[in-house]
């Protein structure tokens, strides 16, 4: 039986090509024919994913995380000049390096400077995969490593971060790199949930960060402010655009400040590795990432791979760390089956330290099922 494997990252455990391997491994000692196609949904993984399907060249730049300290991130350089950057490699809670996260002072300087990187690099568009994020700046730390300015009433240009922008009066683009206007920027993204709000970036998100209750309050504050600054320049407005709370509001600020298309990244891997063509050769699919549960069917790469399945009549079948999700639930986003590594027997503990081991037990399982 040809067989595609193609899961999503276990966040936090394993990435999608080293799960897709342990997968395939499982397969081929069963006796089945497995090909290889780790997906991503714009966030974790998403330079593993395109660089095994699309290949490119990888390069590694020193830049600032979130807290300023120096870290060394990774792009992808694509056949045709397309960049392929994954901000949370500079801007991430995994960037720390176990530092506690600063959530009001945490800024996006270092995603900013890989995108010059790749200006230089000639990158003729962008790709930003957005997703795991240490801060809630609203990719005014992305745009200051660009030349953006950002002024208070005194005319003193403000300190990175989140907190700073209560102060904000105003906003000066003449400095911002010119080499932006001649590219095209596209944002991936998996969630439509707004800048501000109840929704929003500071309310859903910044507790994920580290942000206490009275910080959330401060950050959604400062994202105000920075929407009516933009609103008196007659910028764009930012505060409700679908998509712009993902990233701590990266995304809002590639669409203002770069002038990035936003794209539900999920189904733009997909189409960028083929996924149709490859789905059409298989017998069986098999998708994965650590969690199925309610949220997996918003944005996640697993149900837009389910979704195409459906479409093309393929059998498709899942397998987790932990399931949360119902049978029926599952089959409605059109996932034949599931084994979790708690099925198996598992512990969170062993889910988490030997992840291969878990994925190469669960194959034989599913196939069975």
């Amino acid at each position: 039986m040809r067989i595609l494997l193609a899961p999503n990252a276990f966040k936090g455990t394993i990435g999608p090509l080293a799960a897709a391997r342990a997968l395939g491994a499982a397969a081929a000692k069963a006796g089945h024919l497995p090909a290889l196609m780790p997906i991503s949904d714009g966030g974790d993984g998403l330079t593993e994913a395109l660089a095994f399907g699309l290949g490119g060249r990888r390069r590694t730049r020193l830049v600032k995380n979130a807290l300023g300290r120096g870290v060394r991130a990774s792009y992808l350089l694509l056949a045709g000049g397309k960049a392929v950057i994954e901000m949370a490699q500079a801007s991430g809670l995994a960037a720390l390096g176990g530092e506690k996260n600063k959530p009001m002072s945490a800024s996006s300087c270092g995603t900013g400077e890989l995108i010059r990187a790749a200006l230089d690099d000639g990158a003729r568009s962008i790709i930003v995969g957005l997703g795991g994020s240490a801060c809630n700046d609203a990719g005014t730390g992305m745009a200051a490593a660009l030349g953006v300015k950002f002024y208070d009433a005194s005319g003193r240009e403000l300190a990175p971060g989140t907190g700073p922008l209560r102060r904000l009066a105003k906003i000066d683009f003449s400095g911002l790199d010119p080499r932006i206007a001649k590219i095209r920027i596209t944002a991936f993204t998996d969630v439509r949930n707004p800048l501000l709000g109840p929704l929003g970036s500071a309310r859903v998100y910044g507790p994920q960060k580290g942000a206490t209750s009275a910080q959330v309050a401060e950050m959604e504050k400062a994202l105000v402010r920075l929407c009516a600054v933009l609103g008196k320049q007659g910028l764009e407005p930012m505060g409700r655009k679908p998509g712009g709370a993902a990233a701590g509001g990266v995304a809002a600020g590639l669409a203002v400040f770069l002038g990035a298309e936003l794209k539900c990244g999920a189904g733009e891997v997909l189409e960028l590795l083929g996924a149709e063509q490859r789905v059409s050769r298989a017998d069986l699919v098999v998708t994965g990432e650590g969690r199925l549960d309610e949220q997996t069917a918003f944005g996640k790469a697993p149900a837009a791979l389910a979704a195409l399945c459906r479409r093309m009549r393929k059998p498709l079948m899942f397998v987790c760390a932990q399931n949360r999700l119902s049978a029926s639930k599952a089959g409605a986003l059109g996932i034949g089956g599931v084994v979790s590594f708690e099925d198996l027997g598992a512990t969170e503990a062993q889910s988490r330290a030997c992840p291969e081991k878990w994925l190469k037990k669960s194959l034989p399982s599913l196939l069975s099922a």
